[in-house]
């Protein structure tokens, strides 16, 4: 389901937090999230003060290194309509020369 979170989050300098199992994020074959993006499984998440310990276990290094990530993608994730028209060709590219 999509959510404009990610969006909102990257908008204001946050690194998002996804909680879930198996999210599929848009253009996921193009946008490395992994590199600023922390996901978090619904197991965790919902183990009384486990994200907490989660979040503060990041080490300062790894959240400067997000925010510099998320700074190279934002522009494209945040719509600019140039960006997002190449992301959505390569993006049915792959689909039909790859079909499921």
């Amino acid at each position: 389901t999509w959510t404009p979170r990610l969006q909102e989050s990257m908008s204001v300098g946050c690194i998002p937090v996804i909680i879930g199992n198996d999210t599929d994020l848009p253009f996921q074959d193009y946008i490395e999230y992994d590199k600023f993006v922390l996901c978090v499984s619904e197991r965790d998440a919902i183990k009384p003060g486990q994200l907490k310990r989660i979040l503060q276990a990041i080490n300062p290094e790894r959240i400067n290194s997000m925010i510099s990530w998320m700074s190279v993608y934002r522009d494209g994730i945040l719509y600019d309509r140039d960006e997002l028209y190449h992301h959505l060709v390569r993006s049915l590219q792959k689909s039909l020369s790859h079909p499921r």
